[in-house]
């Protein structure tokens, strides 16, 4: 008895976890090339350190 519960519940996880991870599909990550471009000049700079503001046209 108690092998057949254990063995439902088992199951019903499976289950759960099955239609958990088949929802909707991630958005794939979008590339902003002026920023990739930025941190590229940063490091290929002297400068150890720089706001993050610098890297980007919008407001902090």
């Amino acid at each position: 008895m108690r092998l057949t519960l254990r063995l439902t519940m088992l199951l019903a996880l499976m289950a759960s976890l099955c239609v958990a991870c088949s929802g909707e599909k991630e958005e794939p990550l979008k590339r902003n090339p002026a920023l990739i471009a930025a941190v590229e000049d940063f490091l290929a700079s002297d400068l150890e350190r720089k706001p993050f503001k610098e890297f980007t046209d919008w407001e902090w």
